[in-house]
């Protein structure tokens, strides 16, 4: 990946013009959940939040309940979190919809929390479908979750959706304009994070745009920054002195740890992978928080196999499988993986990786 990148570089070419294909899609797909279509239609539908613009009698028949409202974004959240993306991508198309008109009924302060609500439901949508590689789309959802934030009046959404581009820009190797959003973010944060306005939420927001960070500078080899990133984020869980999940971040101890490992694996020290799976101890994360434990497995796996441990790589990416199975079946990193492993594949060493990919969708047989 690091290669592509510096390759696009000197060439002043997109990666899609290398590779042939959106960079972070997989070369022959994989499995899609239900309604991803549904999303990908919603999306494309261009509101411009007219609400935002032109504040009137609302046109919604029956104004969606913003405590309902409220409610199925947050069940949203877990689902996500979980790794329950079939479930999630049937739920996600209405939701957008719904948030959306809320913002057109609503005025004033009702209005600024339907906005809220429509920056985390975009949010939710991003993050789903970044982790099925579909950048582009993922892209749209995060711009309008900054939008959206903006439009609530909300300071820490805002940063929340900077975060989510960053990410984007990360996938797509746009790594500069990665870095750039969210330490840029992260230093508009500070003023109230010094002045202890912001309460824990603040050094959440703040810690997490950081780690987004590390990993944009590991994937562009740049470890000492990828270091002094994760240096700096784990302070700020120091700070909070607990694993949290304000604003759906998953930010704390642990998860700085997760991402020393994300790190790790992108800059493709193996040995330092290891060593910070083998320290990290995830039973402090709330146990919804599936997604977290699965990627520690599955950076593992991905270390495993840049050393062409395959045997090893294979039982790795199993027990990620067995926590939470559609965090592996969708995940274009393990794809990549997978497909590696096959091209070198020795059945009666790895009997367990034809049946991994078959579950996978990248091979039929």
């Amino acid at each position: 990946m690091s290669v592509l990148i510096d390759l696009s570089r000197v060439l002043k070419v997109d990666i899609a013009e290398l590779t042939g294909q959106p960079f972070a899609l997989a070369p022959n797909g994989g499995l899609e959940p239900e309604g991803l279509a549904d999303i990908r239609r919603v999306l494309m539908r261009y509101t411009e939040l007219p609400a935002a613009i032109n504040p009137g009698p609302s046109t919604v028949d029956a104004a969606p309940d913003l405590i309902q409202l409220r409610s199925r974004v947050d069940t949203a959240w877990r689902l996500r979190q979980a790794s329950r993306y079939a479930q999630l991508g049937r739920q996600v198309p209405d939701l957008i919809t719904q948030a959306e008109q809320a913002t057109q009924h609503y005025q004033g302060d009702d209005q600024r929390t339907a906005f809220a609500l429509l920056a985390e439901t975009y949010q939710v949508t991003r993050a789903m479908l970044r982790k099925l590689g579909d950048a582009h789309l993922a892209w749209i959802a995060a711009d309008r979750a900054v939008r959206a934030g903006r439009h609530a009046d909300n300071p820490l959404l805002i940063a929340v959706g900077a975060r989510a581009l960053s990410q984007v820009f990360t996938e797509t190797g746009q790594l500069d304009a990665a870095l750039d959003i969210s330490l840029s973010s992260a230093a508009a944060l500070e003023p109230a994070l010094r002045g202890n306005r912001s309460g824990p939420e603040g050094w959440s927001v703040w810690g997490a745009l950081l780690l987004t960070a590390a990993v944009a500078a590991a994937r562009d080899n740049d470890i000492g920054a990828a270091s002094d990133y994760l240096r700096r984020a784990g302070r700020a869980a120091d700070h909070l002195h607990a694993d949290r999940n304000d604003l759906w971040t998953s930010f704390g101890p642990t998860n700085v740890a997760i991402h020393g490992i994300s790190a790790a694996v992108e800059l493709g020290d193996v040995s330092e992978t290891i060593r910070w799976a083998e320290q990290v101890n995830t039973t402090a994360l709330p146990a919804d928080l599936l997604e977290r434990r699965a990627q520690v497995f599955i950076d593992l796996g991905r270390a495993y196999v840049q050393r062409r441990d395959d045997v090893t790589a294979s039982a790795v990416f199993r027990q990620a499988e067995e926590l939470a199975p559609e965090e592996v079946h969708y995940s274009v990193p393990v794809r990549e993986a997978l497909r590696e492993m096959l091209k070198r594949e020795h059945r009666y060493t790895t009997p367990e990786l034809r049946p991994l990919a078959r579950r996978t969708g990248i091979i039929s047989s």
